[in-house]
């Protein structure tokens, strides 16, 4: 029997210390091998697959074991508290930051002016699970910012920056070079003597309180609508000198606008995106309350 051990020390706050054991061992009645997972956070509970296995030489040779055994739409989970902040800047602004045979999807807003698009978007996630790799059940909070672009003609997004609040994670992606980094990151929502949902995100990189729009107030639709910015199912993540590709899937996102009441976004302003009087002005903010997503394994693109 091949065991091998990793011990991630404070993770996660209030939980301790986290032991990831990982054991190549022959099944009763069988000659085929399989793997167990045990992890002392959860109560030493053992997730079990049914792949044949070679024998792992190392955590290089098991990352390689994850990346090359997995099926689309391995992961799903619940997004919930979804907020759209997005800035429209100059198209010379955001190439610097995108990758060249990506091409920016611009759209003319004000007096005739093209601009593309940077979002920060934050979400609370939940109910992580997969038919393929055994995972702990996981609840975080991400905020991701992005540039608007397309692929062969087809709308993506390219993700400058990921950010989560579970150590775990980025301990977990980084198996399969996801570039995700820790954040202190906190979203809440609560209710208005107005009946109005109020909602703050507070981070390292981002500030912002907006108050959701109520039914029949909404103002006039922008040039731009919003499942512009909601309905982007491919993503591209710049690592070293690759890229890798994210597709997933989602039933359709019902948003609604939001006023902003107080943003910054420190991350775009050190990024050179947004100067800080352009930073407290974003052009759209969206709230989606629930969706489910599913995603499939990133895969190299180039």
């Amino acid at each position: 029997m091949l065991v091998f051990r990793l011990l991630l020390a404070r993770l996660e706050p209030g939980v301790g210390p986290v032991q990831l054991a990982i054991t190549v061992r022959p099944r009763p009645k069988s000659k085929r091998r399989g793997i167990s997972f045990i992890d002392s956070a959860y109560n030493k509970r053992a997730y079990k697959t049914n792949w044949t296995c070679i024998p792992i030489c190392s955590f290089r040779r098991f990352s390689y074991i994850l990346t090359t055994m997995t099926t689309s739409k391995q992961l799903q989970m619940t997004m919930r508290d979804m907020l759209f902040v997005t800035w429209a800047i100059e198209p010379g602004t955001a190439r610097r930051l995108v990758d060249g045979r990506l091409e920016l999807d611009t759209k003319v807003i004000d007096e005739g002016k093209e601009a593309a698009f940077v979002s920060a978007v934050c979400f609370h996630v939940s109910d992580v699970r997969s038919s393929v790799i055994p995972v702990p059940r996981l609840s975080f909070e991400q905020v991701n910012y992005r540039v608007y672009v397309k692929a062969g003609g087809v709308p993506a997004v390219y993700f400058i920056e990921m950010k989560v609040n579970s150590r775990m994670v980025t301990a977990l992606t980084s198996f399969l070079s996801v570039p995700i980094q820790y954040d202190d990151i906190d979203i809440s929502t609560s209710t208005e003597h107005s009946g109005e949902l109020n909602y703050e995100v507070r981070s390292g990189g981002l500030r912002a309180a907006a108050l959701m729009e109520q039914p029949g107030n909404n103002k006039p639709e922008d040039r731009v609508p919003s499942d512009f910015f909601t309905q982007r199912l491919i993503g591209f993540m710049g690592t070293g000198n690759g890229m890798f590709r994210i597709s997933v899937q989602q039933p359709g996102l019902d948003a609604v606008p939001a006023r902003p009441q107080i943003v910054q976004a420190a991350s775009l302003e050190q990024l050179g995106l947004l100067t800080r009087e352009e930073s407290g002005s974003p052009y759209s903010v969206l709230y989606v309350r629930e969706a489910l997503f599913e995603a499939e394994t990133p895969s190299r693109e180039w």
